[in-house]
C-alpha cells in the first residue's frame, strides 16, 4: 500500500486548450455540445485520478484551463486527496476580461490548493513560461487542440511531446 500512495503522489496532470471561440458549444453552457465537452472532461479527469493523478495544473485561462479546473474542484468533493493547482503567467491575467470570466477565475482561485505566478506584470514571453511550467515535471497533459499549428495551446502540447509527456487530447475523441 505505502508504495502505490508514494506513486499517487508523483503523478500531476495539467490542463490545456483553447478559448470558447475555439469550442463547440463554448459561448453556450446549454447547448448539447458544452455538454458532451464537459463530460469528456470529467471523464478524462476521473480517469486520471484511477491512474494515480493527484495534482491538476491550470493555466487559470478562459474557456478550457478554466472548465478542467471547475471540473477538477468538483471531483474534489469525492477525492479529498486530488488538488488544484494554478500555474498563472501574471497577476494582471484576467484585468481585461469580462465580468463573468474574472468571477469564475477568482473564485476558482480562491479554492485553489496552490497559486504560482511566474512573474507579477504581463511580457511578451511570460504565457510562454507558463506554459512550460505547466507541463515541466507532468505525467499527463489533457488537452482539448485542433491541430492549428500557432497559439499557446499549441505551443504546449508542442513542449509536452518534446518532454516525453502522454497528451490525451479531446479534441480527437
Amino acid at each position: 500500500m505505502h508504495s502505490l500512495i508514494t506513486c499517487m503522489m508523483d503523478k500531476t496532470c495539467a490542463f490545456t486548450g483553447h478559448r470558447p471561440s475555439r469550442i463547440p458549444g463554448g459561448h453556450d453552457e446549454k447547448s448539447p455540445a458544452f455538454g458532451m465537452l464537459l463530460a469528456a472532461i470529467e471523464a478524462s479527469i476521473r480517469q486520471a485520478v484511477a491512474e494515480g493523478c493527484t495534482v491538476f495544473r491550470s493555466g487559470g485561462d478562459k474557456g478550457f484551463d478554466l472548465w478542467c479546473a471547475e471540473t477538477v474542484a468538483h471531483i474534489q468533493k469525492e477525492y479529498a486527496h486530488v488538488q488544484r493547482h494554478f500555474i498563472l503567467p501574471c497577476e494582471t491575467q484576467a484585468n481585461t476580461w469580462p465580468e463573468c470570466w474574472r468571477e469564475r477565475y477568482f473564485n476558482a482561485l480562491a479554492g485553489a490548493d496552490k497559486v504560482t505566478y511566474v512573474q507579477s506584470r504581463y511580457s511578451k514571453d511570460c504565457v510562454r513560461r507558463q506554459n512550460r511550467a505547466l507541463v515541466h515535471g507532468a505525467d499527463l497533459v489533457i488537452a482539448y487542440f485542433d491541430g492549428t499549428p500557432t497559439g499557446g495551446t499549441a505551443y504546449t502540447v508542442q513542449f509536452a511531446k518534446k518532454e516525453g509527456v502522454f497528451i490525451r487530447n479531446l479534441y480527437l475523441e
